[in-house]
């Protein structure tokens, strides 16, 4: 009887579905009023959405631009055939001028050297996180001095998050993160001036076409 109960349990086991793995998901407010989302599943698995027709996912080694049509729809575009195009309708110079723009658009100074970080002793709480309070010297293009102000924090789920974030800007013309994250990398940025602040941070299971290509691909 007891061997009888053991394997309607195990077979109970075995039907149900998985349950999906815990994503973390940030989202940060932009000075234009844009909320820029990402939901994080793992270093190779994640979804960047600003306002609610935009979105970039990130599927392995490819990326697609993912814009909602009429009626609600989705299309994905492959960013390698984007790159492509952009290429032969402007030309590298003008795809170069596209970087240095945070996701919403308001530009960041182009910078000519590393950021240098100078911490202020200071605490701020961004979104129920504590961080540390710094200043930021940067030069610009023209050689002038340059200072901005973030609060840093140390939280591990946005840190994942975040590195994932940077390998994908390196590589992706129009998407530049503030320069903080790229002189201290092991930090988590809670806000940047005013043009990114931190709104929420979350790990809760999503459901697996947060992650999935929309059926209308190219």
């Amino acid at each position: 009887m007891r061997t009888r109960a053991w394997f309607t349990w195990l077979g109970l086991m075995l039907l149900a579905p998985a349950a999906a793995p815990a994503a973390t998901v940030a989202v940060w407010q932009l000075a234009d009023g844009q909320a820029l989302q990402v939901e994080y599943e793992d270093a190779d698995t994640l979804r960047l959405t600003l306002g609610e027709d935009l979105a970039l996912l990130v599927d392995g080694s490819r990326e697609f631009l993912l814009q909602r049509q009429q009626g609600g729809q989705w299309r994905a575009t492959e960013v390698g055939q984007l790159r492509s195009q952009l290429q032969r309708w402007l030309g590298n110079a003008d795809i170069d001028a596209l970087r240095g723009q945070l996701p919403g658009g308001e530009r960041l100074p182009q910078i000519d050297s590393q950021a240098q970080l100078e911490a202020t002793g200071r605490t701020e709480t961004v979104a129920g996180l504590r961080g540390q309070v710094y200043r930021i010297h940067l030069t610009d293009a023209r050689g002038l001095p340059v200072v901005h102000e973030a609060v840093l924090g140390d939280a591990p789920e946005l840190l994942r998050l975040q590195q994932s974030l940077l390998r994908l800007a390196s590589g992706l013309p129009g998407l530049q993160l503030p320069p903080a994250l790229d002189a201290l990398p092991e930090t988590a940025l809670l806000r940047y001036e005013q043009q990114m602040r931190l709104v929420r941070l979350e790990e809760r299971a999503l459901p697996a076409s947060r992650f999935s290509l929309p059926q209308v691909t190219r």
